[in-house]
């Protein structure tokens, strides 16, 4: 009766968290767009920002619950999930274009700050120093992001004034961190609950089921998007999910406490980690593209790679 119920709550907490992100990014893209800002950019940024929340606030409980495990395999579980899952499934439906500043810059960037914590954490724990640097290059991705993405011109979508709605804009804001508080809170406890019921370990229900659970927001935003052939907002979304989950998500986890690493971590899934962002690269320097068969692939690779964790 105890796992049903927690079963149950688990399921709650993912609508949460759900429905919490949506109206975060919902009033965000209104007011970014309004403002002329490119597709890509609210991709990377504001829609990445708003779908990265859950892994923050279920990354925050975990700290606040005790179970780091929970917290980093929560972080590291997404960003894999949100390449050989999201993206994946996104290529199965449209093919995704990953040319212009993504094969230039974004990409690039990624890998960059991907490898760099791999070896912060090789160290076994990642300190408030390495929060800190995170949070720094945060910032200067965030800055390049909105110098270079103010290239739409000032009429587009003039019907929609910046103050246009601004009310309804934060009522939206306050229900989905509301929504998202409490989803959060509800995954974290019933998972750890979850967890020691099938004798599975707290670190490979984050990296799977919460992983999966807070990657939700970033699949159901990407399948909006490829259905629509709004291919940029999709990447970006992705790409910048990577980022934020990285630099935003981790970096304030460890600079309010330091996060310890644990070893199957380093041996395993941070070089899947690796592995499923530097696949990109080659495509988006040779094809320019994601196309169904590179999707299906993916899509496999994280099917065994989910066996591996939870056998």
């Amino acid at each position: 009766m105890t796992l049903i119920l927690s079963l149950t709550f688990f399921s709650i907490g993912i609508v949460l968290l759900y429905f919490g992100a949506e109206y975060l990014v919902r009033g965000g893209i209104s007011l970014a767009l309004a403002r002329g800002i490119r597709p890509l950019v609210v991709g990377l940024t504001i829609v990445a920002l708003g779908t990265s929340l859950p892994e923050f606030f279920v990354s925050f409980m975990g700290l606040l619950e005790g179970s780091g495990d929970i917290a980093i395999g929560n972080i590291v579980g997404s960003n894999i999930a949100n390449i050989a899952l999201v993206l994946a499934v996104s290529a199965i439906i449209t093919p995704v274009r990953l040319d212009g500043t993504i094969a230039r810059v974004e990409l690039p960037f990624v890998i960059v700050i991907s490898v760099v914590f791999f070896l912060m954490a090789m160290g076994g724990t990642l300190s408030r120093l390495d929060g800190a640097i995170m949070v720094a290059g945060l910032l200067s991705f965030l800055l390049y992001c909105f110098r270079s993405g103010k290239d739409v011109s000032d009429g587009t979508n003039s019907a929609l004034s910046p103050h246009s709605g601004t009310l309804r804009f934060v009522l939206y804001i306050v229900a989905g961190s509301i929504g998202l508080m409490l989803g959060a809170r509800l995954m974290v406890q019933n998972g750890i609950i979850i967890a020691q019921s099938f004798g599975v370990s707290e670190l490979a229900i984050g990296i799977t089921l919460i992983a999966v659970g807070t990657s939700l927001p970033e699949l159901m935003t990407c399948i909006v998007a490829s259905v629509k052939k709004s291919g940029d907002l999709s990447i970006g979304n992705i790409i910048g999910s990577n980022i934020f989950n990285l630099l935003f998500v981790c970096g304030i986890i460890a600079l309010i406490s330091p996060i310890t690493v644990a070893p199957s971590l380093l041996k395993v899934d941070i070089p899947i980690m690796l592995a499923a962002i530097m696949v990109l690269y080659p495509l988006a320097r040779s094809k320019g593209s994601i196309g169904r068969i590179e999707g299906l692939l993916l899509l496999a690779a994280y099917s065994g790679y989910m066996y591996y964790t939870l056998a």
